[in-house]
């Protein structure tokens, strides 16, 4: 059958009609593609930078924290001396301290110092000679100083302990950075919270042996591997946080052996948390002999590697 000139452009002007909207098609399609990468791939940076932020705030908070503790002493009932000078119940380190500084007196729990008449010690910025102590436990301890020395009284079950600080501490500036799995986005999982039917004591022990007893208000459940695993959990404070302490398959090979913090914080969605492990930190006695710090109890060790988080720091190794 023969077509005339006339019908010949009708239908080129059909095809290309269709050709062009199918082009245009698929140019919004890419544009639609790249616009959800570069959403994508923001995100990912966006998350990078905050891991980034979240580790130097923990090199920062080391440096101010834990990395200023000198002295963990365990007080005896009646008199207890301390000073520079090794004949002393409890050393004092630092070349500038005074050799014999004075006396903690612990009766029946309740704690006081004497200090001697030669030597300057302030709480607050005012010199004292003697006074009552306020542990830990009160929520606001007395803390003394002098020099580059500062300390106070910690209660930890049925212990009493002196906590000494020195802000001139050599292993402030030996910290310079902690190393760390290579960062996965497959570690940070949703959980979801289980609360127990009553709080739950969780009975385990310290790494220097003590006992230690932490109130549990439930667990968070999450899967790994199509594997569902689950941690017991306490609050933190009112934030609608929770943190806890597990163990994993690296522990004492390339992760503390006693086990290693993390935080569990809300993702914004009903119900749901999320669990972090690029965000798994050492607890403070990986860098320090003078913290206490609980082990993991059986129920939080889990039959996995978790290749993410914080690994052992060998240059603080003790």
């Amino acid at each position: 059958m023969a077509y005339s000139m006339d019908s010949f452009f009708k239908f080129l002007k059909a095809f290309l009609i269709i050709l062009g909207f199918q082009f245009l098609l698929g140019c919004a399609d890419n544009q639609d593609n790249k616009e959800e990468t570069d959403r994508k791939a923001n995100e990912f940076n966006d998350y990078i930078s905050s891991i980034k932020s979240w580790q130097e705030r923990r090199i920062t908070g080391l440096k101010k924290n834990w990395l200023t503790l000198a002295g963990l002493f365990e007080l005896r009932e009646g008199k207890n001396t301390f000073g520079a000078h090794p004949s002393n119940d409890f050393v004092f380190p630092n070349p500038n301290t005074p050799d014999f500084i004075g006396t903690f007196v612990m009766e029946n729990g309740v704690v006081s110092v004497q200090i001697n008449a030669d030597v300057k010690v302030k709480h607050n910025d005012e010199i004292i000679t003697e006074m009552t102590l306020m542990t830990d436990q009160s929520g606001s301890p007395t803390v003394l100083q002098a020099g580059s020395l500062s300390w106070y009284i910690i209660k930890r079950v049925d212990k009493i302990y002196v906590r000494l600080r020195d802000s001139e501490n050599p292993d402030i500036e030996k910290l310079t950075k902690i190393n760390n799995f290579p960062l996965d986005t497959a570690w940070r999982l949703k959980a979801q919270y289980e609360p127990h039917m009553t709080p739950k004591v969780i009975e385990t022990i310290t790494t220097s042996g003590d006992p230690s007893r932490i109130t549990s208000s439930g667990a968070v459940g999450f899967r790994i591997n199509d594997q569902y695993h689950r941690l017991d959990v306490w609050a933190l404070g009112d934030s609608g946080r929770f943190q806890t302490i597990f163990a994993d398959g690296t522990s004492g090979l390339e992760t503390y052996g006693a086990g290693r913090f993390i935080v569990v914080e809300k993702s914004g969605e009903d119900g749901e948390y999320i669990i972090d492990f690029n965000k798994a930190y050492n607890p403070p006695c990986a860098y320090t002999e003078f913290a206490t710090c609980p082990i993991p109890p059986p129920q939080n060790r889990l039959p996995i590697r978790v290749i993410a988080g914080e690994k052992v720091d060998k240059d603080f190794a003790h």
